[in-house]
């Protein structure tokens, strides 16, 4: 549904600007390395980072510092750091927790920044330059950091923000491993329903448009269980993409549901869980929801309705965003519980239990 969201894309545990914890005098930074500076055997003794907000701040390091790498998995704290010896360099993003006290670090020519002895040191991305060009032949980075991509122009400003495609789906874990398996197949074949170089063009064109505060674009695809019945367990794609329109902060969502065997983890037909044909369905559902007005009906029933019908604990809920009806200047939602529809459905796949079959 069209609508303005506020893009808080913000790292749970660490923002990207310097902050420091109230209580704890715990002090986190985020940031990309400009500088690193060695002792005399070569082993890393500091790091200067550039933070979001522009601070250069410098990062100690102790031999009580632990250092993290992305994907890096267990190993002794010497394992670790050498393996993070070897990949820190220009442009890595690097989260950083401190307890120590403020410091200084001299970087050159006699300049003093301040400076954190870390207590923890986590790889969390880098930042590649000029790894994308527009079709007009604008070179634009990507900063990669903990499962999203941010897309910016060279001066800094961000055009669009993007999920790790490879990190959507969820809740797995509620299914046996046969069914896990199965469902997870399913969606990686089916891959992403959006292609990320377009929306990046789209956004870029809002950016280009005169008199506008532009602000960046988010394109985000998740897949999670949204009920189930003691036979079926139902899915829910969740899509936010950049609608085209305003300033980029107007976003729209795509929600489309599947239906899997919750033994075996095989997809179902969605229109299999309802005991009469599909246009009955459609114009029962119609009914329920209040919707009279004879020619929005017709509309809505030349529709394409596969994967529209989600199932809930407490109902159907059913959306087409804009562009899925001709003519159509708004997205159009609606819901109604199962008692509404009571005959349509068949009694297994009805979802129990409060709505999740005791999952």
């Amino acid at each position: 549904m069209k609508g303005r969201f506020r893009k808080g894309l913000a790292l749970m545990l660490l923002q990207t600007v310097l902050l420091t914890a109230c209580g704890g005098k715990e002090t986190w930074i985020a940031g990309l390395v400009t500088q690193v500076q060695t002792g005399e055997e070569g082993e890393i003794t500091a790091i200067v980072l550039l933070t979001d907000s522009g601070e250069v701040v410098g990062v100690l390091l102790t031999d009580k510092t632990v250092t993290f790498l992305q994907g890096s998995g267990s190993g002794t704290k010497e394992e670790l750091r050498a393996a993070f010896q070897e990949e820190v360099r220009l442009d890595k993003r690097l989260h950083v927790s401190s307890t120590g006290r403020k410091k200084n670090l001299a970087v050159g020519d006699g300049e003093k920044i301040p400076a954190y002895e870390a207590d923890d040191i986590y790889i969390a991305g880098q930042l590649d330059r000029a790894a994308v060009t527009l079709k007009d032949g604008t070179p634009v980075d990507v900063m990669e950091d903990e499962g999203r991509r941010t897309y910016r122009l060279s001066d800094g400003t961000e055009l669009l923000q993007a999920q790790d495609p490879g990190s959507y789906v969820t809740g797995l874990e509620l299914l046996n491993e046969e069914a896990q398996i199965h469902v997870l197949d399913y969606y990686q074949k089916r891959g992403l329903l959006y292609d990320e170089t377009e929306e990046l063009e789209k956004v870029y064109a809002l950016y280009r448009e005169p008199g506008q505060d532009f602000a960046p674009g988010l394109v985000e695809q998740t897949t999670a269980p949204s009920a189930a019945s003691w036979d079926v367990v139902y899915f829910e794609t969740v899509l936010t993409l950049p609608a085209g329109e305003e300033n980029g902060n107007l976003l729209k969502q795509i929600r489309l549901g599947d239906a899997f065997d919750r033994v075996t983890g095989k997809r179902l037909d969605p229109w299999e869980m309802f005991a009469v044909p599909k246009g009955e369905v459609i114009r029962s559902l119609l009914d329920a929801s209040g919707i009279r007005e004879q020619e929005f009906r017709d509309k809505l029933e030349a529709a394409d309705w596969d994967g529209r019908i989600v199932f809930t604990p407490g109902g159907l809920s059913v959306m087409f965003e804009a562009e899925s009806l001709p003519g159509q200047g708004d997205s159009v939602g609606f819901s109604v519980e199962y008692e509404e529809v009571q005959g349509l459905l068949r009694n297994w796949a009805v979802p129990a239990d409060g709505g999740w079959g005791g999952i």
